[in-house]
Parts: C-alpha cells; structure tokens; sequence
C-alpha cells in the first residue's frame, strides 16, 4: 500500500473590496471573511469583518493627573468630493455633539484611502498536510494567516486593530485650520491657602506664656534686687556654702554630690542643702 500526500484547506481569508461605498454611506477600506474548518467536532464557522473610516466624539477629562476618555458619539456617514474625486469627506454630523470648528474639513485624501486598501488587500490560508508514515502539519501561508489562526475572540482582535489604526489618524495627521481651538470646558489648577486657626492656638499660648515668665522674672528678681549673673562664672564668688555643708565633707570634691539650692540671707546669696 502506497501513501499518498493530502492537502487541505482547513483556514481561509478571503478580502474584498469595490468601491468606496458598496451601496452605504460608510467608505469600506477593508472587509473580509475568515472561514474555519480546523475543528473536527465543530461545524465550520464563517466570519465577516470590516473597516471604514469614521469620525467619533470625545469626552476627555483629567482626574488626579490620570486622564480618562471616553466616546460619547460616532458618525459614519462620508462622501467623496465631487469637484475633483480626491477627498473623502466626513458630512451630516451635528455641531451639538461633534463641537466642529470653523473652516475644518474632516476627512482624508484618496489616496490614503486607495493606500490603505492596497495594503490590507490580502488572500491568505492554512492547509493541512498529510505525507508519507502519518507526518501531518499545518502549512500557514503568510504571518497573517498565523496571526488570525490563532485569534479566539475577533470582535476583540478587530477593536484592537481598529483602535490602532485610529490613534495613527489621531497622531500623524495634517489637521486643516485652527488646530489649538477646542470647543469645550477646561480646567486648570489654582491654589488656595486655607488657614486652621485651632492649630495656631498653641503656638500662640507658648508665646503668650514665655512672655509673661520673662516679665514675672524680670520683676521678682528687681524686686529681691538679685544681680545679673548671666553666663560669668564670677557669680559663684559672691555666693558661700552653709557651714553645715562643709561639716560633713572631707574633701571639696566632695561638694559635687551635694543638691544645694540658692538662698538670700542677709543681703548675701548662700547655697543651702536642699531638703
């Protein structure tokens, strides 16, 4: 018995694509139709996808420094210049939502159009192969075909391919017109002081307190007539040590472990135990 090399389609993708408008209003850049018949105990499925070039509105905002975005409307109706068939233009939208400015067309050239389709122009597939001894693999025709082979979810995988190919419009773009006008609400940050008198209190009661110490000690002191020792150490001469003191210490290094305190006795300044 002979083995006999088989080959089969089991994946496909298959584009199309004719005018810009195929009986709608929407100019259609790319569509396509991806069938699958890889899964033996499942029936084979057939999706259609497509992309055409739309216009949607904004709500941006800044929170915290974290800016958030979200679409609030979509527009989807376009036609091409009738003067000279070189621009496709977004028309219809209401100004109450889309915020348009003056004197701007949205839109974009055909031939970003014509470039667009000519790149996603594509028929790819996956064949499955059987040889000679029971050798089998999978022979995948382009790293598109691999790509979307292995996609589980399309309406996820196209939103992220669409999302991509929007954020390119948005930031490679030539805007006609004024482009640092915004229709809309801005916010900018202003900084306020706002005071806390309950915390101001005890600071306050501090100094209120010191000064009143100073003055209680300014006026005791003129009142026993103490003089002005400040940090000389020529006060200590004209004070003495109780007699009792020196009675029970043999030696003046003695004197260090003593806790005196500082008495006035007549007219004189004494240190005295302290009791």
């Amino acid at each position: 018995m002979q083995d006999v090399e088989n080959h089969a389609a089991v994946f496909a993708i298959q584009t199309s694509h004719g005018g810009p408008y195929n009986s709608s209003d929407a100019a259609y850049f790319w569509r396509f139709l991806i069938w699958d018949a890889s899964k033996s105990n499942e029936p084979i499925s057939a999706t259609a996808c497509g992309t055409w070039l739309c216009m949607e509105a904004y709500n941006i905002s800044v929170t915290n420094g974290v800016l958030s975005q979200k679409t609030v409307a979509q527009w989807n109706t376009s036609s091409l210049d009738s003067r000279n068939e070189t621009w496709i233009s977004m028309t219809g939208m209401p100004n109450n939502i889309f915020n348009l400015a003056a004197g701007v067309d949205y839109g974009i050239p055909v031939t970003v159009w014509q470039a667009l389709i000519g790149r996603l122009t594509t028929s790819d597939s996956v064949n499955y192969y059987s040889g000679p001894g029971g050798a089998s693999e999978l022979i995948y025709s382009s790293d598109f075909a691999t790509n979307l082979f292995n996609v589980t979810d399309y309406n996820a995988w196209m939103a992220q391919f669409t999302l991509s190919l929007t954020n390119q419009f948005r930031t490679a773009g030539n805007v006609t017109g004024d482009t640092t006008q915004y229709a809309g609400t801005a916010y900018s940050s202003q900084t306020y002081v706002r005071i806390r008198w309950l915390w101001l209190v005890f600071p306050g009661v501090l100094v209120v307190a010191s000064v009143g110490l100073l003055v209680a000690t300014v006026c005791q002191t003129r009142r026993r007539g103490v003089k002005h020792w400040k940090d000389s150490a020529l006060a200590l001469l004209h004070c003495r040590i109780e007699q009792d003191i020196w009675d029970r210490v043999e030696e003046s290094e003695d004197l260090k472990l003593e806790r005196v305190r500082l008495f006035v006795d007549g007219g004189g300044a004494v240190m005295r135990k302290e009791s």
